[in-house]
């Protein structure tokens, strides 16, 4: 394993450092763009809020408290305020906003209005708590300040992924370029290889993200004031977490497919394909799930629960396939032949699920005419290509007969 390893390295060396040295410069670049933003905001606060219009804010909806204040038209000098003061989360399940909820969720002095919009982090209770919290505060001419405040430093799922797209690209080239094969067959098969692979481009990039994101966290302090930089540990580590979760369910996926399709253009086409068909699926699948019950329970599941049960099952049947397949086996769409049937009717139920089932989801009757004869258009179009790819089997003499 340890040749291997070397071996690999000194092949790709160049790519892998650069990798590594794009990855520390993202980490310092968020932590200046995470600086600069947030003394913008900083600026625009101090500029266009102050005590007096605040209180005269408050003053208006304790006046006002069965006024519908998304309902009426509200005074110019208040939008500002009334757009910076979440709900309080005991009104989540009122029907309509009334003044009453608008002046018992603001706070009572001007200062602890301040404080909580110059807050880095938000509380960790908060409704709209998302990884990239965009903030916006009009002027009095009506010119927009307008900021991204980033929360998880670099353990976002777009950065995460951008590894993963790494790890599928060097899986292709590598068998391209015969990487794959000189290396395999002299070292110790691909399943060493293609772990060296994960390593090398997920495995340690994913590493140094996780180092980097604390200390991202803990040396804001020393570039915005203290006393505004209150880390919720708790909904920091749950998000990252999550976009972790789903690096690792991508990677293992790329690995399923490498280990499963043969050419490296049918990969490709195979990785596109998959991601927004498998989305889509998922997401008809679940509105089909009328019991509330249960919908409920497979939100509320954690990402890592559903990563770990992917591993599980996916993991062993990827090192199956590494050992049961061969070079010559790589010039077909699927490696081996007696799984060549099984994943093309894989395809007709994703196809299936995808462009028949919304027709009958959600009481809807069939659409119009056009609809029903593009979506069987591109079913047929879809099998029959596959058909081809997959099994070698042309759909026209089927038809003819």
């Amino acid at each position: 394993m340890k040749k291997v390893f070397k071996a690999y390295f000194k092949l790709r060396k160049g790519w892998i450092i650069t990798l590594y040295g794009l990855l520390l410069l993202a980490g310092l670049a968020s932590m200046v763009n995470d600086n600069v933003q947030w003394h913008k905001w900083e600026a625009a606060v101090t500029k266009n809020t102050n005590a007096k219009e605040y209180q005269k804010f408050r003053s208006y909806y304790k006046n006002n408290p069965d006024l519908d204040v998304y309902g009426t038209v509200t005074p110019e000098s208040h939008i500002k305020y009334l757009n910076s003061v979440p709900i309080n989360s005991v009104f989540f399940k009122e029907d309509r906003v009334t003044g009453k909820m608008i002046y018992q969720s603001s706070p009572a002095e001007y200062e602890t209005y301040r404080d909580n919009l110059l807050a880095y982090y938000p509380k960790k209770d908060n409704y709209f708590y998302d990884r990239i919290i965009f903030r916006n505060l009009p002027s009095e001419t009506n010119e927009h300040t307008n900021v991204q405040i980033n929360l998880v430093a670099l353990m976002s799922e777009t950065i995460l992924l951008t590894f993963v797209v790494a790890f599928a690209l060097a899986v292709v080239l590598d068998q391209s370029k015969h990487i794959t094969a000189f290396i395999g067959s002299r070292m110790g098969g691909t399943t060493t290889l293609h772990f060296a692979q994960f390593i090398y481009w997920v495995g340690i990039p994913l590493i140094i993200a996780s180092i980097l994101s604390p200390i991202t966290h803990l040396t804001r302090q020393f570039f915005i004031p203290s006393q505004y930089v209150k880390i919720p540990w708790e909904k920091v580590l749950e998000l990252s977490g999550e976009a972790l979760s789903v690096a690792l369910i991508a990677a293992i996926g790329v690995s399923l497919v490498d280990a499963l399709v043969g050419k490296p253009v049918y990969k490709i086409v195979t990785g596109v394909l998959a991601v927004p068909a498998l989305a889509i699926a998922m997401s008809n699948l679940r509105q089909l799930i009328t019991c509330r019950a249960i919908s409920d329970i497979m939100v509320k599941i954690p990402l890592f629960i559903y990563m770990f049960v992917f591993a599980a099952i996916v993991i062993p049947i990827v090192l199956v396939l590494q050992k049961s397949q061969s070079l010559e086996q790589d010039s077909f769409y699927i490696k081996l032949k007696a799984l060549r049937l099984p994943f093309y009717i894989g395809i007709v139920i994703l196809t299936i699920i995808e462009f028949f089932l919304p027709f009958f989801m959600m009481g809807r009757v069939l659409d119009s005419p056009l609809t029903v004869v593009i979506n069987s258009v591109m079913m047929v179009g879809l099998l029959a290509v596959f058909a081809k790819l997959v099994l070698d089997k042309d759909i026209r003499n089927f038809l003819k007969k």
